[in-house]
């Protein structure tokens, strides 16, 4: 590849690595918005059961005395793991993890490189003055 399209893709993966836990959030905070959204059309249809399928752990938070619900955290031992982790915050979870894996294994493999080169430069240079000595002794 060229070196400007190598150089525009490191700019890309640098750029997308910084900015990944942002997307991570943002889209962690839509999934628990729009099953706030779902409680409230919920709610606003007359569908006051706690139990219904498509409301979401953030109608059960509402529902909760205000003393009870501030001192309530995230991860409460009251609800199932099954609320606390969903499919899409592990999904999140798991492309963070292989986009960290990722820039730490680029990383690791530029430097192995570069060293790889630094010896490779040695080599040549050291063959290349034992060739002039040999083609000095020769025409001395």
């Amino acid at each position: 590849m060229k070196p400007h399209v190598v150089n525009i893709l490191k700019v890309c993966g640098i750029t997308l690595f910084f900015l990944s836990p942002a997307l991570g959030v943002l889209a962690i905070v839509w999934h628990h918005h729009t099953g706030f959204v779902q409680t409230q059309q919920a709610i606003a249809y007359g569908l006051n059961n706690p139990s219904e399928p498509m409301l979401s752990s953030s109608l059960v938070m509402s529902l909760m005395p205000p003393a009870q619900a501030c001192s309530t955290t995230f991860y409460n031992a009251g609800f199932p793991s099954s609320l606390m982790l969903s499919k899409v915050e592990t999904m999140i979870h798991a492309v963070l993890g292989i986009g960290v894996l990722g820039a730490f294994s680029y990383a690791l493999g530029v430097a192995l490189y570069k060293r790889y080169r630094g010896y490779r430069i040695a080599v040549v240079r050291e063959q290349v003055e034992r060739l002039e000595r040999l083609w000095q002794q020769e025409h001395c």
